[in-house]
């Protein structure tokens, strides 16, 4: 099998944002709930990478489990799994740190798009936003390693540095009240853009919630009243404490750890890590299948430009080979020409040379001569 990223290959690429999104804090926090009791006590095994998006950690202990992290669409246990190459380097820095060490913490880090799975002496920390990351650290959080280094004006991303989550300039869902939010937005922009920009919530969900009200996402905030922004809030915090009790795919084709009810459901399934696998093989395969597709009309086309060229080179080989022969033919005379101009430039006698000219139909020109020899 072919490694397939879902970044270095447009096929694939496009693929997958046809099939699956990008996980949100509140699809992680369903994720930890549901998957943390399969998953603390048991031990680190083996951790592959199979790109720079895709990787594998196999745990041990009661019935082996793999977790899949798909950076950064995917966070689940597979069923599937990948024809790996030689370790890289960051995966063998992963293994000498953390196989056959026990689990101890699982946790999602300040509500954000943060994973931290811990052993006593090491942990290794994912990060879901942007092109996402993993960076394993000590327990005292200094980086060991990293798989992107990265620095900005907020933090630096790289070995020896002291990991720091990136700080939110948003409020969480638990700590914001009706009347501090009233107070902040911009009463002349919509409802959802408020939402979205004061509040750690997911605007797919928010855009959700004011559609189970009956509110138009694109009202003017100055527009909603009190007791309706206290209402998005409730709902709100109800999807943090259901985080993952309901796992659905919609007609639409979107999909969720929660019970939409403005949307009509296609198919139910018993966990959430359940439905992302189902799309994660469904974008491993088509992908696969896209690249294939792409890379043979690739060759397709290579074949026709050397095919081309063939013919443009046997073209080629069939006039130097009719002047060959040609001038074979008309060796006597190429000769006598060749002679007389010798003679011309010794003697200067260009009267001579134009009667040998004239009778050939042939030209001087400059320093050459010119005749035709069909």
């Amino acid at each position: 099998m072919s490694n397939v990223s879902p970044v270095s290959h447009p096929a694939s690429r496009n693929v997958l944002n046809s099939i699956l999104r990008e996980l949100t804090n509140i699809d992680l926090l369903a994720l930890v709930n549901e998957l943390k009791p399969n998953v603390v006590g048991k031990r680190f095994d083996k951790f592959y990478q199979y790109n720079d998006n895709e990787f594998f950690l196999k745990l041990k202990g009661d019935g082996q489990k793999t977790l899949l992290i798909l950076l950064p669409y995917c966070f689940n246990f597979t069923n599937f799994t990948r024809d790996f190459k030689e370790p890289t380097a960051f995966a063998m820095t992963v293994r000498k740190y953390l196989e056959n060490k026990q689990i101890t913490g699982f946790e999602q880090l300040n509500m954000d798009r943060v994973i931290k799975l811990s052993s006593e002496d090491a942990a290794l920390i994912i990060e879901f936003f942007g092109k996402g990351n993993l960076i394993l650290v000590d327990k005292n959080s200094i980086i060991i390693s990293a798989l992107r280094n990265e620095e900005t004006k907020i933090r630096k991303i790289g070995k020896g540095e002291a990991y720091s989550v990136l700080p939110s300039k948003k409020t969480s869902i638990s700590q914001i009240t009706a009347e501090y939010f009233v107070r902040a937005a911009d009463k002349e922009l919509s409802i959802i853009v408020n939402l979205s920009r004061l509040i750690n919530f997911p605007a797919l969900y928010f855009n959700e919630i004011l559609k189970h009200q009956g509110l138009d996402p694109k009202k003017k905030t100055k527009e909603v009243t009190l007791k309706e922004i206290e209402l998005i809030f409730k709902f709100a915090s109800d999807f943090v404490k259901n985080a993952g009790k309901q796992s659905v795919i919609y007609e639409d084709k979107t999909y969720s750890g929660f019970d939409l009810q403005t949307k009509k459901v296609e198919s139910n399934f018993a966990t959430f890590s359940d439905l992302l696998d189902l799309l994660y093989s469904k974008y491993s395969k088509t992908a696969e299948t896209e690249v294939s597709n792409v890379k043979l009309e690739k060759i397709i086309k290579k074949l026709k430009h050397q095919q081309e060229h063939v013919t443009s080179l046997e073209v080629e080989e069939r006039e130097i080979k009719e002047i060959a022969e040609l001038l074979l033919k008309k060796k006597e005379l190429v000769e006598q020409l060749i002679s007389a101009f010798a003679k011309f430039k010794k003697d200067k006698n260009k009267e001579e040379l134009s009667k040998v000219l004239m009778k050939n139909k042939a030209v001087l020109k400059d320093r050459f001569i010119e005749i035709d020899l069909v």
